[in-house]
C-alpha cells in the first residue's frame, strides 16, 4: 500500500470516527424527557459515552463515567444479573425492552422503562449497545391511584346499595320488633327475647353505617372542631380498649387551626386505628397518636400525587407491629377485606376510616415495612372558621299520636307495611301505594282528604321528589316527609333544598317515624 492509498484509509476513517461521534453526541445531547438516561457501551462492558443526565444520577459528570466499567458505576450484582445478559443480546442483533420495579441505593425504589439497542457503524458491524432507561414511576403511581380510585367508587356503589336495601330489612325488624313489644308485657318472657332481637338489629344498624361511611353517602353532622381536645376526650377509653400490653403516647402540636367535622366520625377514625394497630401488635407494643399542621403547594404535590394542595391539619397513627405486606398494601381500604384470621375481624374498620376521611374532603396515606411496624397519615382540611366545643344536648319525649290521614309510598312491601302498621296504631289514617304512579293516583282520588304524604325518596318508575311535585301541584298544603336509606343528597334532596324538605333516615323506629311526623304537623 503506498502513502497515498495509507494517507485516503486514514482520512475515511476519521471520517467513519466523525459521524459516528456526531451521529452520537447529537443522540445524547439532544432534549431528554425527565428522568430518561442514555448511554453507549462497549463490547467489554465500559462506558462510551452518557448524557448528563444519566452522570447526575450517580452525583458524577459525564467524564468521570466514560471509560468505566459499568459493574463499577452500577455494582457487580446489578451489571450480572440484570445488564449484561441484556447487552449480550444485543451484541448478537437483537432489541431488548423490558419495564420493572428495581431498587438500587442512589434511586431507592423506581420503576424502569429500559430499552437496549444494537448500534452499528457505517458499512461496520455492532459497536456498541445504546441503552436507554426512562423513569416512569409518578406516571404508574398515578396511574394505580387513578385506577385504585375508580375500583374504590366502584366498590363504594356497591355498599351504598347493599346499605340501602339492607336499611329496609332492619327497618321492618326494628319496627314489627317494637310493635310486638308494645303487645305484650315487660315481665313476659317473650318482651325480653324480643329485646334480643332489638340489640341484635342495633348491631345491624352500626354495620350499615360503616358501609355508609365507605360508600361516603353518611350524612355529616359536622361542626368546627379542635382536633386536639376530641383526641384528649378519646384517650381514657382507647387505653382499655387496647389493653396494658402496649403503650400509648400522645405527640401533638401545641396549636392547631380547627377542621370541619363530625365529632363521632373522627372519634370512629381514630378508635379503629387504634384497634388495628393493637391487633398489629399481640406481643405489645407502642402506639403513638400524633396531631400537625401542613400546607402542601403544588411542588409538593407534584412529588406526592395522592395531596392536593392546601391548608391541613393532620392526624397520625403509629404503631411498632407487623407492618404489612407490600402486595397487601393497595387492598387494605376495601371492605371485607382483611388480613386476619376467620372470626378476627370484619374488614370493615380501615374502609371505614377510608370513608370517612374522604367524605370530610381529606386524603389519607399509609406508610408500612413488614416487621417495622405502620403508619396512617390523616390530612383533613382547615375549617374555614375558629373552632367550637358545644355539644347538643337532645330530651327525649314520649311518642306523639294523631287523626290525621297519611299516604305512604314506598317500594318495598315490609317497609310499606311497618310505617303503615306505625301510623295505624297512633291513630293516623292511612293509605298504602307500592310505586310513584300509584300514589298520585290515590292523592288524586282522595283529593282534599290527604293531609300528609310520606314518600320513600328513591322508587322505580318514579321517584320520590317527582310524586312531591306533583303533589305540592295539586295541593300545596299537604306534608311531605320523605325517608330513604341512602343519605338526603345521594336520594336526590340536594341541600339547596334542604330547608323546605323534611326528611327521616332508614332504619327508623316506630318512636322515630311518629316524633317526625307530629312535628311536621304541628310547624307553623
Amino acid at each position: 500500500m503506498n502513502r497515498v492509498e495509507t494517507v485516503r484509509e486514514e482520512i475515511a476513517l476519521l471520517e467513519r470516527e466523525d459521524r459516528r461521534t456526531e451521529e452520537e453526541n447529537r443522540f445524547l445531547q439532544r432534549p431528554c424527557p425527565v428522568g430518561e438516561f442514555v448511554s453507549l457501551i462497549t463490547p467489554d462492558y465500559r462506558y462510551a459515552s452518557v448524557n448528563s443526565a444519566r452522570a447526575e444520577a450517580h452525583r458524577m459528570s459525564e467524564n468521570e463515567v466514560i471509560g468505566k466499567k459499568v459493574s463499577v458505576i452500577l455494582g457487580e450484582e446489578t451489571f450480572e444479573k440484570i445488564i449484561r445478559p441484556q447487552v449480550d443480546k444485543c451484541f448478537r442483533g437483537e432489541v431488548v425492552h423490558y419495564q420493572s420495579w428495581f431498587e438500587f441505593p442512589d434511586t431507592g425504589r423506581r420503576f424502569w422503562e429500559v430499552s437496549y439497542y444494537p448500534y452499528r457503524e457505517d458499512g461496520e458491524g455492532i459497536t456498541h449497545v445504546m441503552v436507554i432507561t426512562r423513569d416512569l414511576t409518578d406516571r404508574v403511581n398515578l396511574e394505580n391511584q387513578l385506577r385504585q380510585a375508580q375500583k374504590m367508587d366502584v366498590i363504594g356503589q356497591l355498599a351504598g346499595g347493599v346499605a340501602h336495601d339492607f336499611n329496609n330489612i332492619l327497618l321492618a325488624v326494628l319496627g314489627f320488633t317494637e310493635l310486638a313489644m308494645s303487645k305484650i308485657s315487660p315481665e313476659d318472657r317473650v318482651h325480653s327475647l324480643l329485646q334480643q332481637v332489638i340489640k341484635a338489629q342495633n348491631r345491624g344498624v352500626s354495620l350499615i353505617r360503616q358501609l355508609l361511611s365507605f360508600s361516603r353517602t353518611e350524612k355529616l353532622l359536622a361542626e368546627n372542631l379542635d382536633l386536639n381536645p376530641v383526641i384528649g376526650d378519646m384517650l381514657k377509653m382507647v387505653r382499655r380498649v387496647i389493653g396494658e400490653h402496649i403503650e400509648l403516647k400522645v405527640e401533638s402540636a401545641e396549636k392547631l387551626e380547627a377542621v370541619h367535622a363530625d365529632r363521632g366520625q373522627l372519634e370512629q377514625i381514630l378508635m379503629n386505628l387504634c384497634v388495628n394497630a393493637r391487633d398489629a401488635m399481640p406481643q405489645g407494643g407502642t402506639i403513638t397518636i400524633g396531631t400537625g399542621q401542613n400546607r402542601f403547594d403544588s411542588k409538593f404535590c407534584r412529588q406526592y400525587p395522592w395531596t392536593t394542595p392546601g391548608e391541613y391539619v393532620s392526624l397520625s397513627i403509629t404503631d411498632t407491629g407487623t407492618g404489612i405486606p407490600r402486595e397487601m398494601v393497595d387492598r387494605i381500604f376495601e371492605p371485607f377485606f382483611t388480613t386476619k384470621e376467620a372470626g378476627k375481624g370484619t374488614g370493615l374498620g380501615l374502609a371505614t376510616v377510608y370513608g370517612i376521611v374522604k367524605n370530610h374532603k381529606g386524603m389519607i396515606a399509609v406508610e408500612t415495612e413488614v416487621g417495622q411496624g405502620t403508619t396512617f397519615r390523616i390530612h383533613l382540611p382547615v375549617a374555614a372558621e375558629g373552632a367550637s366545643n358545644s355539644i347538643e344536648v337532645i330530651r327525649e319525649e314520649p311518642a306523639p299520636t294523631g287523626q290525621e290521614t297519611i299516604l305512604v309510598a314506598e317500594d318495598d312491601e315490609q317497609a310499606r307495611d311497618l310505617a303503615r302498621s306505625i301510623l295505624e296504631e297512633a291513630g293516623y289514617r292511612v293509605f298504602a301505594a307500592e310505586n310513584g304512579e300509584e300514589a298520585i293516583r290515590l292523592f288524586e282520588e282522595h283529593l282534599g282528604e290527604i293531609d300528609m304524604a310520606l314518600l320513600d325518596a328513591v322508587m322505580p318508575r318514579m321517584s320520590g321528589l317527582s310524586v312531591y311535585e306533583k303533589i305540592s301541584a295539586l295541593r300545596p298544603e299537604t306534608h311531605v316527609v320523605f325517608c330513604s336509606g341512602y343519605s338526603r343528597e345521594v336520594a336526590g334532596l340536594s341541600s339547596d333544598k334542604e330547608d323546605a324538605i323534611d326528611f327521616i333516615p332508614k332504619p327508623y323506629g316506630s318512636r322515630d317515624l311518629l316524633k317526625e311526623v307530629r312535628r311536621v304537623f304541628d310547624r307553623v
